[in-house]
């Protein structure tokens, strides 16, 4: 979406989002501000354009994919999430980043179709990948990160990698907690011992005073078919400072009649209930 090569992305006032010192940069370049770009529409940007717009900022999202987060949402779900973030800030799906304009500061990011988004502070929340030129150059097997399986073993002979630059049965997690967990695999088994690495929780949940959002499991992105089951329910009786999240929509996502994934919108009270039904189908099937 953004090449770090683009035009623009040195200018002062555009912060990007991966430690607890970054946040401050951000809250001290709002001050003052009127309006925020945030580029990259996956959780972490849509968290931060919801903040932005708490401390009074006008905000626009732009993603590249032509779908908010389509690795963990189905697109009935990913588009109803933009629906309801749309009353608090534009986001726009599909569109490429040319160039961030200003002389010295960030005051507008332009499109390569021409559109222009005024702007006094830019986010960059585009992810990151794994570096794995190193690996490359060594004959390592590699896809989008360096290839393991669950011993955290390389396709080398006595080579091991774990987290960020680790990829396990298709999924580069980039999350502290599977970082972790894989470090002590693999550390444990350069060391001569016998560990494996199991089932990660890679669930989605995101938080916000205008949208809740839980995703687990295959929302419909492996082979078909599959058959989706719709659930709103009303959780009455439930306290809720905001109404909007006294009710939730659910999508149960079924492959052989085995529930393999879900997604809510709203109240998330029972996404630990479906999570467990999940990995229970899993494991009998």
């Amino acid at each position: 979406m953004l090449h770090w090569w683009s035009r623009g992305v040195d200018k002062k006032d555009i912060c990007d989002l991966r430690t607890a010192r970054d946040v401050e940069r951000i809250k001290e370049a709002a001050l003052g501000k009127g309006e925020a770009v945030v580029i990259g529409g996956g959780a972490v940007g849509l968290e931060t354009a919801c903040e932005l717009v708490r401390y009074g900022l006008r905000v626009t999202v732009l993603e590249a994919l032509p779908m908010l987060m389509p690795r963990q949402l189905d697109a009935d779900t990913s588009e109803e999430l933009r629906l309801r973030l749309s009353p608090h800030f534009d986001v726009f799906v599909g569109v490429q980043i040319e160039e961030i304009e200003g002389e010295g500061a960030a005051s507008a990011v332009r499109l390569a179709d021409g559109r222009r988004f005024p702007c006094g502070l830019v986010i960059i929340s585009c992810g990151v990948r794994a570096d794995i030129s190193l690996a490359q150059e060594a004959g390592i097997q590699c896809a989008r990160a360096v290839v393991v399986n669950e011993r955290m073993e390389t396709s080398a002979p006595d080579v091991y990698a774990c987290g960020d630059c680790a990829e396990h049965k298709g999924l580069n997690y980039m999350l502290w907690a599977e970082a972790w967990e894989q470090g002590l695999v693999a550390g444990a088994n350069a060391a001569g011992g016998s560990k494996t690495f199991g089932e990660a929780d890679a669930s989605l949940v995101i938080n916000t005073p205008f949208v809740s959002l839980f995703a687990y499991g295959d929302t419909g992105k492996g082979n078909g078919p599959y058959r989706m089951e719709n659930v709103s329910e009303s959780a009455a009786g439930t306290y809720a400072v905001n109404p909007a999240f006294a009710k939730s929509a659910t999508r149960l996502f079924y492959q052989n009649d085995v529930l393999v994934g879900a997604t809510i919108l709203g109240n998330l009270s029972h996404m630990r209930e479906i999570k467990a039904k999940i990995r229970e189908a899993q494991r009998n099937a």
